[in-house]
């Protein structure tokens, strides 16, 4: 079972271990359940025949094995995939732990009929085992559950701190756009000052300096402000040519971390993707937007 499920789900060997608890203890309660259901329906004219025991025993195990694929089919929709599962020693241990103690209570009538915990009878012992195998396969479920939330929440968190990071960031490129948006009028008014002092070659080298900071982005948003104007000046120093086209558009419907978010992604994706060409004439990104009544396109 092991090296199944090693080879062919291809998984690490910590979740091989791991799967392999809840494997087992699956399998323990299919033989279990079948004997009792085949004993229970087969009639006595054909509990010896050995054709209508195999096909008993493949229509039990197909329903019971569909049964389990169908609930792991369900959980694997929300949890992570098996082969993604971030399983530790812990873990395994806990697994092992359960399935193994559930295990030897549902096996204890084979070995000794005198304890407290065992039963004597044929009926009785598959009874215990099924119950017992049941209960473990139950309690591994859980566990299994409670670990694929727990790596949700961490997913979740870890994604919750990124976005946080990069809310951050776009806080202090706004703060930054200020402060530059600032200096450059201060500057725009400085060399106002001078003309007919300094040299008309003198003044348009410095308007050239500081050309690079007149970008004005208008798009309704404070955030694609902030955000367009800072991938514009990227653009500039890689040599790459950007406008911006967005018109009457209301990005109101979505939270700013959401849309700093879009947008930042967008614009860093393309930006990378134009730096690698070689053509100059293909170095150019397009952004617009047009709404139509509730509805955004770009």
């Amino acid at each position: 079972m092991f090296i199944c499920l090693y080879s062919m789900l291809r998984i690490n060997t910590y979740t091989a271990c791991y799967t392999l608890a809840r494997t087992f203890l699956w399998a323990e309660l299919t033989a279990s359940l079948e004997w009792q259901l085949d004993r229970f329906y087969v009639p006595e004219k054909w509990a010896s025949s050995l054709i209508y025991s195999a096909v008993c025993c493949s229509m039990i195990y197909a329903a019971l094995f569909l049964l389990f694929i169908s609930i792991e089919n369900h959980y694997q929709q929300a949890a992570p995939d098996t082969g993604n599962e971030r399983v530790s020693l812990k873990d395994i241990l806990l697994a092992w732990g359960t399935a193994l103690f559930f295990f030897t209570f549902s096996n204890l009538s084979y070995v000794e009929i005198t304890s407290p915990f065992s039963s004597s009878g044929i009926a009785e012992i598959f009874n215990t085992r099924t119950i017992h195998d049941l209960a473990g396969v139950i309690m591994l479920q859980l566990l299994y559950v409670q670990k694929a939330e727990a790596v949700r929440r961490e997913e979740v968190n870890a994604i919750r701190n990124v976005l946080h990071t990069q809310y951050m960031q776009f806080r202090q490129s706004q703060d930054n756009m200020e402060l530059i948006n600032e200096k450059y009028h201060d500057l725009k008014n400085m060399i106002a000052s001078i003309q007919g002092i300094v040299p008309e070659k003198e003044l348009d080298r410095l308007r050239a300096m500081i050309s690079r900071f007149d970008v004005h982005v208008n798009t309704c948003s404070q955030v694609l402000d902030v955000v367009v104007t800072e991938k514009m000046d990227l653009c500039l120093q890689r040599g790459i040519a950007m406008t911006c086209h967005f018109g009457q558009t209301d990005f109101g419907f979505m939270e700013e971390l959401d849309l700093y978010t879009l947008f930042n992604n967008a614009l860093t994706n393309a930006i990378n993707a134009v730096s690698d060409l070689t053509d100059s004439k293909d170095r150019f990104i397009v952004l617009s937007a047009v709404q139509d009544h509730n509805v955004i396109t770009r």
